[in-house]
C-alpha cells in the first residue's frame, strides 16, 4: 500500500494536513517525533532523532497493509530548529 510523507518546515501546516488527510480517508497517521516520544534521554545522544525517524518508517511499513494508506508528518530538520 501507499505511504505518504508530508514534509516541510515548522508551522507550515504539516500536522493539520496529515491529520485531516488520515481522518477523511481512514488512513494510519504517524505524528511528529515529539508527539509519540515525549521523553528523551538525558543527556540526549546524537543518534536519538535519527533512531526515532527509523522507528517511524518501521511503524509505517508495519501498518501499510492494515489501512488504506499511511501518512507521516515529517520535519526532518526539527532537531536543528529546536536544539
Amino acid at each position: 500500500m501507499t505511504i505518504i510523507s508530508i514534509e516541510g518546515a515548522s508551522a507550515v501546516g504539516k500536522t493539520s494536513t496529515s491529520t485531516e488527510l488520515a481522518a477523511i480517508h481512514g488512513a494510519f497517521h504517524i505524528p511528529e517525533i515529539n508527539t509519540w516520544w515525549k521523553e528523551r534521554p538525558n543527556p540526549e545522544y546524537r543518534e536519538w532523532w535519527f533512531e526515532r525517524q527509523a522507528d517511524r518508517w518501521r511503524i509505517a511499513l508495519e501498518n501499510r497493509n492494515k489501512h488504506s494508506f499511511v501518512v507521516i508528518d515529517i520535519d526532518l530538520f526539527q532537531p536543528f530548529w529546536y536544539n
